[in-house]
């Protein structure tokens, strides 16, 4: 895997052109292995494709892998905000 990148809540990124925001990091539930729900960090990543101006929203956990153009991204870890906004942290895929 590549290295790690930092997202802040409210800021923006640009990755494989496009602009990524992370925005609404709190726990959510989520479905777990083997039954039930979880309650987990999250975030919503707000992207955008600078190409087209195509915009959309995916709701991610550690764990998740977001696909950017012919890149993937795996969300390396969600972390609550405490005297400052929270962080996302995304970790390139590499074949």
């Amino acid at each position: 895997m590549g290295a790690e990148v930092e997202i802040r809540e409210t800021t923006q990124r640009e990755f494989s052109g496009h602009l990524v925001a992370a925005i609404n990091l709190l726990e959510r539930e989520f479905p777990a292995e083997g039954g039930g729900t979880q309650r987990v960090m999250s975030a919503v990543l707000s992207i955008m494709d600078t190409a087209d101006d195509r915009e959309w929203q995916e709701t991610v956990r550690a764990g998740s892998v977001v696909t950017l153009g012919a890149d993937r991204y795996c969300v390396a870890r969600v972390e609550r905000g405490r005297d400052a906004p929270g962080l996302l942290v995304l970790r390139q895929v590499t074949q």
